[in-house]
């Protein structure tokens, strides 16, 4: 059991789904609403049959997705988006709930689980990584003002490309090699730690792309930080919570850097 680079609990594939609906930021409690909003829709005699048919229907569908996720995660990699349909499917399900079978019998509870629900997906949404190509946008701006040929890691390069093509720039200029002496060399964190947690999945060797201590520092790009990562670092929680999660709340992008290398 492990954390990923987006401060997701990762652990057997087969397990996954459990661990994604539960317990990542992206769903925040929806699906703990959804268990017993689940429950209580194959128990329950007392709504409108055709109300009962399709609330049945979305519960099983969304199993059955659950379960596709799950029998294919040994050739897939699982991210949260392929769970989208059941999350839809599931909010229906308990904002039924709430108004049918709450509401109705314990309103105050109705009302908090309400508010609960939507301030938890509200602060999710807030910490939520909004910029996911960071470094790779960065190199683009760099390219589209700078001249000359830059390197980076074949992963950046990768993922830049398609970013490339919208800004009408030809990605000729950037180069997936290790930098030679002398040349201009962009380093991403992230693309780094992503082959090193890949092992023997990621097709190139990480530590050619590693920046030297002879490298001199040409330009440092550093995202914004969240108003919850300087919460947590005031209230110095941030030595007692595991490093990628409060990287995610305080500043999903590690940023990136610029180096021109010795000669």
């Amino acid at each position: 059991m492990t954390l990923n680079l987006e401060g997701n609990l990762t652990v057997n594939p087969f397990l996954e789904p459990f661990t994604a609906l539960l317990l990542n930021q992206e769903f925040g409690i929806l699906f703990w609403f959804y268990i017993p909003a689940a429950i209580w829709v194959w128990r329950t005699n007392r709504i409108a049959a055709e109300d009962r048919r399709l609330l049945r229907f979305l519960t099983g569908l969304g199993l059955v997705w659950m379960a596709f996720v799950s029998l294919n995660a040994s050739v897939l990699y699982v991210v949260p988006r392929y769970y989208a349909p059941f999350s839809w499917a599931a909010l229906i399900i308990v904002v039924y709930w709430l108004n049918e079978f709450l509401l109705v019998r314990w309103p105050r509870v109705a009302v908090l689980a309400g508010v609960g629900l939507l301030t938890t997906n509200l602060f999710c949404v807030y910490v939520e990584n909004k910029i996911p190509l960071f470094a790779e946008r960065a190199l683009v701006e760099y390219v589209a003002h700078h001249r000359g040929v830059v390197y980076t890691d074949p992963m950046t390069l990768s993922q830049a490309k398609l970013l490339f093509e919208f800004r009408g720039i030809s990605s000729d200029r950037v180069l997936k090699d290790p930098a030679p002496a002398g040349a201009v060399f962009y380093g991403s964190p992230k693309s780094i730690e992503r082959c090193k947690r890949e092992g023997k999945r990621c097709k190139w060797s990480w530590e050619q792309y590693m920046p030297r201590n002879s490298w001199s520092e040409v330009t440092r790009i550093e995202p914004t930080r969240k108003v919850s990562g300087f919460l947590l670092r005031f209230l110095q929680l941030d030595t007692v919570i595991p490093r990628e999660i409060f990287d995610r709340l305080d500043r999903p992008n590690p940023g990136s850097t610029f180096y021109l290398t010795s000669r």
